[in-house]
Formats: C-alpha cells, structure tokens, sequence
C-alpha cells in the first residue's frame, strides 16, 4: 500500500468513528419535566433513580405551576408537566392543543406552619388574627396561593388579615414560603402538608377541604416525539410512589 493509498484509507476510517460518535450523540435519550415546586424533594430523588438506572438525561425546572405553564405557552420545551391544579394542564389541551394525555396523580391538604419564634402564640388556625402575628401567603400564580386565599376567605379570616396588614410576603411558590418560616422570618403561612414534612416544619392545623377545595396535583404529557419514554418515566414513578407517600402525598391510583 503506497503513502496515498493508506492517507485515504486513515482518512476514510476516521470519518467512520466520527459519523459513530455523532450518531451516540444524536440518539442520546433525553427528557424536559417541569414541577411544580412541592414536589422538588421527592421528584428530586424519583429522577436521579431513573437517570442512573435507565440512562436518560432528565432536564428538570421547579416552579410555581402558573409560571410553568406561561413557559410552555410560549414555546418552553417540555415533555412532562407536573401542576399543583390541574387547570394548566387543561389550559394546555384547549389552548394550545398539546396534551397526549393527562391524569390525576396526588391528594394533598393544607397545613398549618409557624417559625421557631411563633409557636407559643400561634396554637391553631385561628390564632393568626392576632393583631402581633406576621403572614406569608403565597402568591396566586402559584396553586397553593389559591388554595390559601380560598380557606381564608372562607374562614372569614381574610378581610382582617387585610385590615391588619398581617400579610407581610407573597412568596412566588410553596417552596419560598416553606424558606421563609425556616428562616424565621414571618409568624406562619399556609402550606401543603407534604411541603411541611420535607422541610420538617411545625405544623399546628390542618384546613378541611370544605375551605380550600379539593387539593388535586395533575401531570399532562406534552410530547409526541418522546411519548414512549415519558410514558416510561411515569410508569416508574408508580412503581416508585413510595418516594412520595412517604412525605405525605396520597397517590391517586
């Protein structure tokens, strides 16, 4: 074989390892999930299990289910939405004509959560008309602000929190209201039950669904092109539902 011949014959098979490389690349297996914040914790610890065992790369944003939607409406890719109200992922049928298919998937209920400094004054819901007790209460964008709003005013709570000026954060989601009573920084808020237990909060009541409403997580899949692994991601989080009861939520089966 003379010097052309074998520079040709290098050339040729280093083009063949290339095209092989870009072809692994190409055909990596990859998911975009959003998630309402409440369930950072255990969705956190549900996708690191399945991207070790199954090898897909998972992509996942954590927000309030409000903003979640207004990224996918305005053309965020996702394959799998999980709302804290499962209006989103309705919104997202009639609006914008995506869903493959969407479902139920957790019962949840309002707590009842006070700081470190609020627990001798604040014994039951109640209590949080004290003229000297500070609130967050989470912002409406976000399902568990609703949720909130709702119980209060149907409490006959809420124009006195008003009159009082006891509101003093509207955190963007659950989550920064969970922060906010971890830092001490307000008396209580309003939280689901199963945020209080992964942050290990005091809860003192828990709110009836007669004032909230029922309190329903829904999950919407969005993709065609990745509808049979997103449909594998969900079917192992049922078989993994465990890593969620555990901090409270209720499976809806």
């Amino acid at each position: 074989m003379n010097f052309k011949k074998f520079f040709s014959f290098m050339l040729v098979l280093l083009l063949g390892f290339s095209l092989i490389g870009c072809s692994q690349t190409t055909t990596e297996k990859k998911l975009d999930i959003m998630v309402n914040a409440g369930l950072k914790k255990p969705m956190g610890e549900l996708v690191e299990k399945y991207q070790n065992e199954k090898g897909v790369i998972i992509n996942v944003s954590y927000g309030a289910s409000g903003s979640l939607y207004s990224q996918i409406h305005t053309g965020q890719p996702c394959d799998i939405f999980f709302s804290a109200n499962y209006k989103y992922i309705d919104k997202l049928d009639k609006e914008d004509k995506r869903l493959k298919m969407g479902k139920n998937i957790f019962k949840e209920k309002l707590v009842l959560v006070v700081s470190k400094d609020a627990k001798d004054k604040i014994k039951s819901i109640q209590d949080i008309t004290k003229e000297d007790v500070t609130l967050a209460i989470t912002d409406k964008n976000a399902p568990v602000g609703v949720y909130s709003e709702t119980a209060l005013k149907n409490l006959g709570m809420m124009d006195k929190l008003n009159e009082q000026e006891s509101i003093k954060a509207r955190p963007s989601n659950v989550a920064n209201s969970a922060m906010l009573i971890k830092e001490n920084q307000v008396d209580a808020t309003l939280l689901y039950k199963s945020t209080a237990v992964m942050n290990d909060l005091s809860i003192v009541d828990e709110i009836d669904n007669s004032y909230s409403g029922d309190i329903v997580f829904g999950v919407g899949l969005l993709s065609e092109e990745n509808e049979e692994l997103s449909k594998d991601f969900l079917s192992y989080l049922e078989a993994n539902y465990d890593m969620f009861e555990k901090y409270g939520l209720e499976f809806i089966k």
